[in-house]
């Protein structure tokens, strides 16, 4: 038909985007590996997914017990509700702790958001050390 605009389908998903904009963030779960130095059962540990504006999407606030040395653990974070993948988008992990005392902490994690499409995003960090001179850590979620 002249004159009429061309018709546009949608693009394939990808693996790194979900694949229905709006998707809501569902669940999302941080594993710590811990490696070379434990931390203490005593020091609190504030986990926080950050959308790019600032607001907390998921957290999670404790001391969780020791993580010794090799330790493998998962620990789920309170979702916000109505927080979307397009919000997550320059977004970040923010990790702080409060040793009661010396404690330096060495380790790694893969933080998993998945999102009411099904799709999920991984951010996988290596060689993290964290003691009473060091208590703040922050990345970028990667999609």
């Amino acid at each position: 038909m002249a004159g009429a605009a061309p018709r546009h389908e949608a693009a394939p998903s990808s693996s790194f985007g979900p694949a229905d904009v709006g998707a809501t963030l569902t669940t999302a779960k941080i594993t710590f590996l811990t490696s070379g130095e434990d931390k203490d059962n005593n020091t609190t540990l504030s986990i926080k997914v950050v959308t790019a504006a600032g607001k907390t999407a998921a957290s999670a606030f404790d001391t969780f017990g020791k993580f010794g040395d090799g330790s493998v653990v998962p620990v789920s974070l309170l979702v916000r509700r109505n927080i979307t993948w397009d919000a997550l988008q320059g977004g970040n992990l923010r990790l702080h702790i409060e040793p009661n005392g010396d404690d330096t902490w060495k380790f790694g994690y893969r933080l998993d958001l998945t999102f009411d499409d099904g799709d999920v995003s991984q951010t996988i960090v290596n060689r993290i050390s964290m003691s009473e001179d060091n208590k703040d850590h922050t990345h970028a979620i990667e999609f």
